[in-house]
This record gives C-alpha cells, structure tokens and sequence, in this order.
C-alpha cells in the first residue's frame, strides 16, 4: 500500500480533482481478498494432511485393539487417540 501511496503522490496533478482514496480501497479489499484466500487455501490443506497422519497412525493400532476385544478397548482406543492427537498437535505448532 506504501508503494501504491507513493505512486499516487507522484501522480497527482495539482489542477486535476482525482481523488485516488476510492481506488486506493478497492485495492486494500482485493488485497485482503486475496490474502485471505491463500491462507484459507493453506489452512484447508494443513487440516488434510494432519487428518491424513491422524487416520494413518489409528487405523493399525485401533483395528488391533477392535480384533482382540479386551475390557479395556474403547478406553484404550481413547488412550491412544489423545497421544497421536497431542502429537499432531506439537507438529503443526512447530
């Protein structure tokens, strides 16, 4: 926006009545626009792939559990759903 300021300064003739504030806040929405979508684009592929891992590392582990059938399963299941979440968790705030 600095540039786009300094371009318009540069461009002002004094006679003429321009007022580039108008065009100066099209380009502010569009640039937060856009800002906005790369990062919801990025948000959106970091959730898949950190679901991705998530769904990989259970899946093994849960269907082991699910086969033998103990008392315990589904606190197990619990277990082990916690600590690969908190290990996602520390990857993406890393």
């Amino acid at each position: 926006m600095l540039e786009f300021d300094k371009g318009c300064a540069d461009a002002v003739v004094i006679q003429a009545s321009w007022d580039a504030s108008r065009v100066r806040e099209k380009l502010q929405r569009d640039i937060d626009a856009h800002a906005s979508s790369v990062c919801s684009a990025k948000l959106s592929e970091l959730n898949v792939n950190y679901e991705q891992q998530l769904s990989a590392s259970l899946t093994g582990p849960v269907k082991t559990l699910l086969e033998t059938g103990g008392k315990d399963t589904w606190a197990s299941i619990r277990k082990l759903l916690n600590r690969e979440t908190e290990v996602v968790i520390s990857e993406f705030s890393t």
